[in-house]
């Protein structure tokens, strides 16, 4: 019977347990779902009430403490007011809430009303701001607090003033601890959901390559004999393909940063559009002459992108700093396994205004020419313009880029 009394007294305790911890689940999340500024304001008035009670207690006889009255109370409303801004602006909030705490001292009126304003203005400023924009104002908080406590009619040990620093100095930590903690989970979750996408690539990848690889070597052992079949296979490579490369766009899609624009299936730019963005500069007012030597070949994929845009940013900084009125040369030349790309620009015309980092593209560029074991230059000519010159090893490993003047 005793074992059935302490049974049932255990399932009314897990019983009370669950309530509990179900009402307090409901009432967080009723309470996450209140608007900030709302919850801030409730916040200050509950604190106001407070420090308005405490201010209003009665008063040792010969204390030295001034009684409470209208300028008082006053001071309490605007040591609390402050609090409403206290998420959109905590440097503010926590500047504002020290003068009124200042003054309360300087006043003499009783300073235990100031002590919950402090503490929440100082651990929202640890909690939404970095070590670097909050610490200077901690020290100024505790700054003022040893000078209001100096000056303050109501008598306070140094224990008593080590004890309200070290009070408050725990909030602004604690503030800052949870904030450094939300950062190191959000950067666990970034770094966990990248390795996922990485393994998702890995996945893709592997196995689509996996079944072109199988299914081109069927197409190359029946062409002869089985054509047909050689057909199939040929049709699961087409589709395999086109498959990976959906997959792989949505997933890269997920790591491009907010604002960049979309990536398209379209093939990347090669030299056979450095015809096409001469054309438009012409149009636009900067005529560019170009001339291609040698025979092209076949070219990797890479390095005719690089190439490709190199003349392309030389040409759009030529436009930009040399201005309508001006003329560029463009050479594109194919000898002795190397790719070489020349564009110059006499700089003749108006120049354009120029806008910070305008040739950050250019110097972009030159990480891509070292990959490719090339060499790039870029600097003033000679009797006034621009040149840009670029030279890349068809068989290139990673090599050195030339200096490149600021232009």
């Amino acid at each position: 019977m005793g074992r059935r009394r302490g049974y049932g007294s255990t399932v009314v305790r897990t019983l009370a347990s669950s309530a509990t911890q179900s009402v307090a689940h409901s009432v967080g999340r009723s309470l996450r779902q209140v608007e900030p500024v709302v919850a801030d304001t409730a916040l200050a008035v509950v604190l106001a009430v407070l420090g308005i009670a405490d201010l209003a207690r009665p008063l040792a006889a010969g204390s030295g403490i001034r009684a409470a009255d209208a300028l008082g109370y006053a001071l309490v409303v605007g040591l609390c007011a402050p609090l409403i801004l206290r998420r959109r602006a905590p440097q503010l909030t926590v500047v504002l809430v020290m003068a009124a705490a200042a003054v309360l001292s300087v006043a003499g009126y009783r300073q235990s009303p100031v002590g919950l304003p402090v503490v929440v203005s100082l651990f929202t400023l640890g909690r939404l701001r970095d070590l670097r924009r909050s610490a200077p104002v901690l020290v100024l908080v505790i700054a003022v607090l040893a000078l209001s406590y100096v000056v303050s009619r109501e008598p306070i040990s140094v224990q008593d003033l080590g004890s309200v620093i070290l009070f408050t100095v725990a909030a602004w930590w604690l503030g800052a601890s949870i904030r450094r903690r939300r950062a190191e989970a959000t950067r666990q979750a970034i770094a966990a959901e990248r390795l996922r996408i990485a393994r998702e690539l890995h996945d893709v990848v592997a196995h689509s390559m996996s079944v072109v690889a199988v299914q081109s070597g069927v197409a190359a052992h029946v062409m002869n004999t089985r054509p047909e079949q050689a057909k199939a296979a040929l049709e699961v490579i087409a589709a395999t393909s086109r498959t990976a490369l959906d997959e792989l766009r949505r997933l890269l899609d997920v790591l491009r940063p907010d604002g960049e624009p979309a990536g398209s299936l379209a093939p990347a730019p090669g030299l056979d559009r450095v015809s096409e963005l001469a054309d438009q500069l012409t149009d636009a007012g900067m005529p560019v002459r170009l001339r291609v030597e040698g025979e092209p070949g076949e070219l990797p994929i890479g390095l005719e992108l690089t190439a490709c845009r190199i003349v392309q940013e030389a040409l759009t900084n030529a436009f930009k700093h040399a201005g309508q009125g001006a003329s560029a040369d463009v050479l594109i030349a194919h000898r002795d396994g190397r790719v070489t790309v020349e564009v110059v620009d006499d700089g003749g015309g108006s120049p354009a205004p120029q806008p910070p980092g305008a040739s950050a593209g250019l110097a972009g560029m030159r990480e891509r020419v070292a990959l490719f074991g090339g060499t790039m230059e870029a600097g003033p000519r000679n009797g006034g313009g621009w040149r840009v010159s670029a030279s890349l090893p068809l068989n290139g490993v990673a090599g050195g880029v030339a200096g490149e003047a600021p232009r």
